[in-house]
């Protein structure tokens, strides 16, 4: 579900009814100033505004909610349901709010499109004790308090489904979180696709621990991948590990991250394993002068 307030909505709206900036904003005893903001996406309107807007354009609040406007004769008892919801919540009957809730189809489609026209404590105590839908929940994440997203967190890790983590959550997580999604990904093994969009908001222990794993279990893709967050520690690591190895041909995608002691190591190393020219010639942009002739007079 998107929030139709977010995409000119109340432009269009305004148009269709050939009212005047100054003219809604009288009606909604709000500045024409604010009407300005709504209208070029700078803020939105308060939930309190809803019933008010939708009564002056002749739509219910599930339309401006759910971002469709419907013929007349398909206006639902549903709809009904949504318009006393969002009605307690503007006179601040929660309780209330919270019973109506419970009677709504889409709890979490509506929860999703009001959060960001709510005040965050008014949110937090609305969804209080509502089944939530883990998968998808990022969409109100953002306007949660500390403790009620601590909730929601710990109840994903201790449902152990913690495939449910998505990208959305990243932000949110603490120390203890990120340590047990690394753990999670090791077991199950996952590539770095999988993990590339968390590793950002991992602290340096934990990316260290994730490129242990990969250097342990020779997880090519990943090791080339992660090689430019490396630390100089790490990186050397992996030189050492590729030359063990004799994996050379890795060093292509490797070496315009590589120092100079770091392209001397491989050179030195390569020539003394008769490493083929095809596979050093690739390196020849990277490196320089004395490394070139180092790498051409014993490969002539």
């Amino acid at each position: 579900m998107r929030v139709l307030l977010t995409v000119d909505c109340i432009y269009e709206l305004r148009r269709e009814a050939n009212m005047t900036q100054f003219e809604l904003a009288e009606i909604l005893h709000v500045s024409h100033q604010a009407v300005s903001k709504w209208e070029r996406l700078e803020s939105l309107p308060d939930i309190t505004m809803l019933p008010l807007l939708a009564e002056t354009f002749n739509i219910t609040v599930d339309e401006l909610l759910k971002g469709e406007r419907e013929a007349q004769t398909e206006r639902s008892e549903e709809k009904t349901k949504v318009e006393v919801f969002v009605g307690d919540i503007v006179i601040d009957k929660i309780d209330q709010a919270k019973v109506a809730l419970k009677e709504l189809e889409n709890v979490q489609d509506i929860l999703e499109s009001i959060a960001p026209l709510t005040k965050p404590k008014v949110f937090e105590e609305i969804i209080e004790g509502v089944n939530i839908d883990l998968e998808g929940i990022s969409g109100f994440l953002p306007f949660l308090g500390a403790e009620a997203l601590e909730e929601i967190i710990h109840k994903v890790i201790e449902e152990g489904d913690l495939n449910k983590v998505d990208e959305g959550m990243y932000p949110f997580l603490k120390a203890e979180h990120k340590d047990m999604l690394i753990d999670y990904y090791i077991a199950e093994e996952k590539e770095w696709d999988e993990i590339e969009d968390i590793y950002p908001f991992l602290s340096a222990n934990q990316q260290e621990k994730l490129m242990e794993h990969f250097m342990s279990h020779w997880m090519k893709d990943e090791l080339e991948g992660l090689y430019p967050f490396m630390t100089l520690e790490l990186r050397n690591s992996l030189i050492d590990l590729v030359i063990t190895r004799g994996e050379y041909e890795m060093i292509e995608s490797l070496i315009p991250f590589l120092n100079a002691e770091q392209k001397d190591k491989v050179i030195d190393h390569a020539k003394e394993e008769g490493v083929k020219k095809r596979v050093m010639e690739n390196w020849a942009p990277f490196l320089n002068q004395k490394q070139l002739k180092k790498l051409l007079f014993d490969n002539l």
